[in-house]
């Protein structure tokens, strides 16, 4: 299951040199009625941190902020969160404010999209849904060289392709040769049948590539036979790493328009 979680505001009028706007996400999970709220790991490894601290810290705190630009419009966050433990799950948009905002038509919106995080039907970009409501493939180019160690190259485009049922980068879990995900991409064996680390971006149309400079980078190792992600034991990070976070575990965020 995949939670998206998502803020928005619109300037539209004059007034103050662009709004700014704030929300801190916190998920929770028990098992049952009976059982406790607590946080868990997701798919990647990540536990959302429920208590005071830094995003560096596992907090998604939001800075929604129109500055970067200088231009009317419409701003988005949004952060994905992908669960597998069978329960019941509390979202919470915590200390959720609008710090600078003329109207009330401009002060910020959440919301709280879930789906089937492999066969997508509700995948928002810009706060709209790219799937039209059908299950798609989604196609990433695959820096293919790599490296021994944890590696994020510079540039990564083109082939080789791989595609996945997956929208969002760091919960890919393996690659396909064709959309179809008919036949399991194959990777070069580093020693003991797994891959070196691979740099690989999402490619082509939507969801979330901007064409120009690429903001949503990953990188991680597969395993030779099945291009399945590789999970060393004992593993204390995230399975696929986020280049273009400081904390590499932390959930993807995207921004329309697309700011500095």
């Amino acid at each position: 299951m995949s939670l998206s979680m998502n803020a928005s505001l619109t300037w539209s009028t004059s007034g103050p040199a662009g709004l700014d706007a704030d929300v801190t996400w916190r998920v929770w999970h028990r098992s049952n009625s009976s059982s406790a709220w607590a946080a868990i790991a997701d798919i990647n490894n990540f536990t959302i941190n429920n208590s005071t601290g830094t995003p560096s810290q596992g907090v998604i705190k939001v800075d929604l902020t129109t500055s970067a630009t200088g231009t009317f419009g419409t701003f988005y966050d949004q952060r994905v969160l992908a669960y597998n433990q069978p329960g019941e799950y509390a979202i919470a948009a915590i200390d959720a404010k609008s710090v600078t905002a003329p109207t009330q038509a401009e002060t910020m919106a959440c919301w709280v999209n879930s789906n089937d995080l492999y066969y997508s039907t509700c995948v928002i970009e810009n706060g709209s849904n790219t799937t039209g409501g059908t299950a798609q493939s989604y196609r990433y180019s695959i820096e293919n060289t790599g490296s021994n160690s944890y590696y994020c190259p510079n540039a990564i485009s083109g082939l080789p392709y791989g595609y996945s049922h997956v929208p969002y980068g760091q919960y890919v879990t393996q690659f396909y040769t064709d959309s179809t995900l008919s036949t399991v991409f194959s990777f070069a064996d580093a020693g003991s049948g797994v891959s070196n680390y691979k740099g690989f971006i999402t490619s082509g149309s939507s969801p979330y590539n901007n064409g120009g400079t690429v903001k949503y980078k990953f990188s991680t190792r597969f395993n030779v036979s099945d291009a399945k992600v590789y999970e060393p034991n004992p593993w204390t990070q995230c399975y696929v790493e986020a280049c273009s976070s400081a904390n590499g575990c932390s959930p993807n965020i995207y921004l329309y328009p697309f700011a500095p």
